[in-house]
C-alpha cells in the first residue's frame, strides 16, 4: 500500500529536491527535465542502499577498462577504473546474456543482481519469467567467475506508462 504524499503540479527540481531530501543528500537527481515532458502523473521513489560485499574489492586490484555506454552517440566508450575480483558467485549465461550475483555481508539473502545484455543491449525480454528461469538455474549452477565493476555505480532506471 503506497503512503506517500502526492504533491500537486511537481517539477523535475521539486521531485528531485524530495529525493535528495529523503536520502540525506546521497542521490541528487533521478529525473530530468526532458524526462517529464510528457508526463500527467509520476510517481517517484529512491533507495540508497549500503552494504558491505561478503567478499571485499581490493583497491590494488583496480584496473583501468572501457565502458561501453549504450545508445549514447553510437554506444560511446570511456575509460574508467575498474574493480576487479575473482570468487564464487552464483551466475547464469545464455545467448541473450550474462548474469551475476554479488552477495552482501550480514544478509545471506540480499545481493546486487548485475546483468550483461549480449545483443543489441536489449532489455526487452527481461520480465518475470526470464528472472524465475535464471534464478533457479544459478542456484544449480554456481561457480567461480572472475568478474568486472565499475568503482562508481551509478543506476538510474525510468518507466513511462502511456
Amino acid at each position: 500500500i503506497y503512503k506517500g504524499k502526492a504533491m500537486e503540479g511537481s517539477s523535475h527540481t521539486e521531485i528531485n529536491a524530495w529525493v535528495e531530501a529523503a536520502s540525506n543528500g546521497l542521490i541528487k537527481e533521478i529525473v530530468t527535465a526532458e524526462d517529464m515532458e510528457d508526463f500527467v502523473l509520476a510517481m517517484a521513489n529512491a533507495i540508497y542502499f549500503k552494504g558491505d560485499w561478503l567478499s571485499r574489492f581490493d583497491s590494488d586490484d583496480t584496473k583501468e577498462g572501457i565502458f561501453t555506454c549504450p545508445g549514447a552517440e553510437a554506444d560511446k566508450k570511456i575509460a574508467v577504473d575498474m574493480m576487479t575480483q575473482q570468487g564464487s558467485f552464483n551466475y547464469y549465461e545464455d545467448e541473450v546474456c550474462q548474469v551475476v550475483e554479488i552477495p552482501y555481508k550480514h544478509a545471506e539473502d540480499v545481493a546486487m543482481t548485475l546483468i550483461l545484455p549480449k545483443i543489441d543491449n536489449d532489455f526487452s525480454s527481461l520480465n518475470a519469467a526470464f528472472f524465475e528461469k535464471i534464478k533457479s538455474e544459478m542456484a544449480i549452477k554456481a561457480g567461480s567467475r572472475s568478474i568486472c565493476l565499475s568503482s562508481k555505480l551509478k543506476t538510474k532506471w525510468m518507466s513511462r506508462v502511456l
